[in-house]
């Protein structure tokens, strides 16, 4: 049996405070020997350095990440492929280093080589379930919500200082992939669907993301630097993202879109 390292236990409380200042409102480890296969992209050869410690998940939500990297995006950032990868990928290497200095720890995203499914990482940690658009949806920040930082770390657990509703969450957690959202499945008007203008969102289904493609790529696109169908949920609109923000991933999913295309 594998010895860990005699750490002092780390509050997971005190980086998820740090980590929100800078807009990281979700953040959360998991053993990974409670995590479902599913979560790795290539189960049957996991390495062997993730057959034990834990995983963190970090994630942004709502506006409130978009301020904080547009006052600390600098000159450098701005050369990266990636501004926001770059940003997420410091920060959060700071806080680890802050305090988990003496644990071993290997970035997993962003890479070039991530290892790990993060939309069913996600699911197995009880943040998302699927939506009509190809994405989790998220019961406190609907869809504005996105995977910025997973990181391994050789250490068997974090502590941290559960409410009452918190260990009811915890308890709740998938062990398998979510179906639909119930929050979907229930929605009486179905904005979602009616608001894309390629027939590409059906409720109930996984959406056409070909259609999707076509269609973002057409000259005068609607969608261009936004997605009209995400815009149009009413299901925690006050977290909707700001103009700015939707063009930036929009934009940078379209020009990735079209090089896949120019390729293929």
């Amino acid at each position: 049996m594998r010895r860990y390292r005699a750490e002092p236990i780390v509050s997971l409380d005190s980086m998820k405070s740090e980590l929100a200042e800078d807009g990281f409102l979700l953040c959360d480890t998991e053993a990974i020997v409670s995590l479902p296969s599913s979560v790795w992209l290539e189960p049957s050869s996991i390495p062997q350095r993730y057959q034990s410690g834990c995983l963190l998940l970090v994630a942004h939500a709502g506006k409130q990440f978009w301020q904080a990297f547009s006052q600390g995006q600098t000159a450098e950032y701005r050369k990266k492929p990636d501004p926001i990868d770059a940003y997420s990928a410091e920060v959060t290497e700071r806080v680890l280093e802050k305090y988990l200095p003496n644990v071993a720890r290997l970035r997993l995203f962003p890479s070039s080589d991530c290892p790990v499914n993060l939309m069913a990482l996600g699911r197995a940690f009880g943040w998302h379930s699927p939506s009509p658009l190809g994405m989790g949806i998220h019961e406190k920040y609907g869809l504005w919500s996105a995977y910025r930082a997973a990181w391994w770390l050789d250490i068997e657990r974090l502590e941290v200082t559960l409410a009452s509703h918190d260990l009811d969450k915890l308890s709740a957690r998938p062990n398998s992939p979510a179906e639909m959202s119930d929050v979907c499945l229930q929605c009486q008007t179905q904005e979602c669907v009616t608001a894309c203008p390629s027939n590409a969102v059906t409720h109930r289904k996984n959406p056409e993301l070909g259609h999707c493609a076509d269609y973002r790529l057409t000259q005068n696109s609607q969608c261009e630097s936004t997605c009209l169908s995400r815009m149009a949920c009413p299901y925690a609109s006050e977290h909707r993202y700001t103009g700015p923000q939707m063009s930036y991933h929009y934009d940078l999913a379209r020009s990735a879109i079209a090089k896949y295309r120019q390729h293929s």
